[in-house]
């Protein structure tokens, strides 16, 4: 019988780059799926997943850089028997929108690829995150900024500058599930009450 490493999950966040850098170790349960109101930019450390967004699949495994925006749904299930390792920031739309003004674009960037396999790229985004879970920041924040920016260039470079919105009816769905969370509610009340 395989030895199974315990879950683990740490996050810090740094308040003068605005960003929280989290860790997850030792994850086999597969993440549903879900969506998030921030940027979401990190690297699979271990294990091998298969990530389900834009209505396709995607192998992602070590190495791996990967981009979501906020809004955007995805999953992931487990491909392998090696637990899944992941490092990420979170990034605020208005920290992300400060980021891309920095680096002389306006707007919110939307990125072309979510899944990004260059090794250059992964390294130096794995010394920027230890350092920030560290806390050092101050020698770091350069370095992360200079990151965003090259992803920006390197990985579409485009900026949404009305910002990144869901159409009417997903925020009417979205609206109505947190107000009803604590009932019993179906697909089809979503629906009727979003016009859908």
């Amino acid at each position: 019988m395989r030895h199974m490493k315990k879950e683990v999950r740490t996050a810090v966040y740094d308040r003068k780059l605005k960003v929280e850098a989290y860790r997850f170790e030792g994850m086999v349960r597969p993440f549903p799926p879900h969506f998030h109101e921030h940027y979401v930019i990190g690297c699979v450390e271990s294990g091998r997943r298969t990530l389900s967004l834009r209505n396709r699949e995607v192998f992602i495994g070590p190495g791996d850089l990967v981009v979501f925006h906020p809004g955007e749904n995805h999953g992931c299930t487990q491909s392998g028997g090696d637990a899944f390792g992941f490092c990420g920031f979170s990034v605020s739309k208005a920290a992300m929108a400060e980021i891309s003004q920095a680096a002389g674009q306006r707007g919110l960037p939307v990125f072309s690829q979510n899944v990004i396999s260059d090794g250059s790229m992964a390294g130096c985004f794995q010394e920027i995150h230890e350092a920030l879970m560290r806390g050092d920041s101050q020698e770091k924040g350069e370095a992360f900024f200079a990151f965003l920016s090259a992803l920006m260039e390197r990985n579409g470079g485009r900026t949404k500058t009305e910002g990144l919105t869901c159409r009417g009816e997903i925020g009417l769905a979205c609206g109505f599930m947190a107000a009803h969370f604590a009932e019993h509610i179906s697909l089809g009340d979503i629906c009727r009450y979003a016009g859908l």
